[in-house]
């Protein structure tokens, strides 16, 4: 990471420098770092800069791991090579690393972001419950994964788990792929026990646990996560966990530009809105009514938009004082281009 900024502050007689976008968009990581004991020594590429690195490789969108290290990562660690990083990738003690430090992330965060924006709150019959959403995300093979049995490759299966009131990410575990393929004719069954709850605040958590797939819907199709970093199963881990902090340090800066800066994604807000509007009259000329107030109660966005993710790797790639990069971002999130 940079030192702060050597920009002249905008009053000559405040010296305190103004920071980089990149300090603060990282600030919630490197202070999970911080923690004796997650960390150790390297003589090459410390703990801390192959942990922003792995972060940096989810947030831009280079093709392949040489492509990577030289565009983003030789740049900002000098030390850096192909053999390190391939290394650091298939090390099982920086895996454990990854593990303790997502873990200290959400020690850290997670109650700060649900106290900012719980949106189960008003669902007081789930107070104090811990509700989570499970699923599953394909990528591709690596590269240099070996071939199966029939000479094709096998996909990279994660599985992952949601905060439904706050949207908070964690990694699971790798899965393996399966051969069946269930078809579904939309007809949801709920099996619970928790018999003391109504059916309609079972029905919303049931409604909300398909944000995870809006989650792997940004990973994929915005963040361009659609293939193996390396063929090592710990380095599969360690991408797997690098997705999921990073899905989480976005949601993070998005409570942080709401509450201090007073920005949100307004087009992306009132694009759901008409297509809510749309949901309405399909569902009056059924002779049925959408619970629309309800909907509107628990929505957040769980993506970021594309314009979004340009701006952030622009101020990544090109040191961005903080301030300047807000000014930046102000027109980008009321409409697109």
């Amino acid at each position: 990471m940079s030192e702060l900024a050597e920009i002249a502050p905008a009053n000559p007689s405040d010296p305190t420098p103004s920071p980089l976008l990149e300090d603060v968009f990282f600030a919630p990581l490197l202070q999970a770092l911080q923690v004796p004991g997650i960390t150790r020594g390297c003589a090459v590429v410390d703990d801390v800069s192959f942990a922003v690195l792995a972060a940096l490789r989810v947030l831009e969108n280079s093709k392949t791991g040489r492509d990577f290290i030289q565009t983003h990562g030789m740049p900002a660690s000098p030390g850096l090579t192909r053999a390190n990083y391939f290394d650091g990738l298939s090390s099982p003690r920086r895996l454990e690393m990854f593990i303790a430090l997502e873990r200290e992330l959400q020690r850290q965060q997670l109650p700060s972001l649900r106290a900012h924006d719980d949106r189960l709150a008003h669902l007081g019959e789930l107070d104090e419950m811990e509700i989570w959403a499970g699923d599953g995300h394909c990528i591709a093979h690596a590269t240099h994964d070996p071939r199966n049995e029939k000479g094709g490759y096998r996909p990279v299966n994660l599985i992952y788990k949601l905060d439904l009131r706050s949207g908070w990410m964690r990694f699971m575990d790798l899965a393996r792929p399966t051969a069946s393929c269930p078809d579904s004719d939309e007809i949801y069954i709920t099996l619970t026990n928790q018999m003391n709850h109504t059916p309609g605040s079972l029905n919303q958590c049931r409604r909300l646990r398909w944000n995870i797939e809006k989650a792997f819907d940004q990973q994929e199709q915005k963040l361009d996560e659609r293939k193996a970093w390396t063929a090592s199963e710990t380095g599969k881990r360690i991408q797997a966990i690098a997705m999921s902090i990073v899905h989480n340090l976005l949601r993070l800066f998005a409570a942080k530009l709401k509450s201090e800066e007073g920005i949100q994604d307004s087009k992306v807000i009132r694009a759901w809105q008409k297509d809510l509007a749309k949901r309405a009259e399909k569902a009056r000329a059924a002779g049925r009514t959408l619970p629309g107030k309800l909907y509107q109660s628990l929505y957040r966005p769980t993506e970021v938009s594309l314009q979004f993710i340009r701006w952030l790797r622009v101020g990544l790639m090109r040191p961005t004082c903080y301030k300047l990069a807000i000014e930046q971002l102000h027109p980008l999130m009321r409409a697109y281009l």
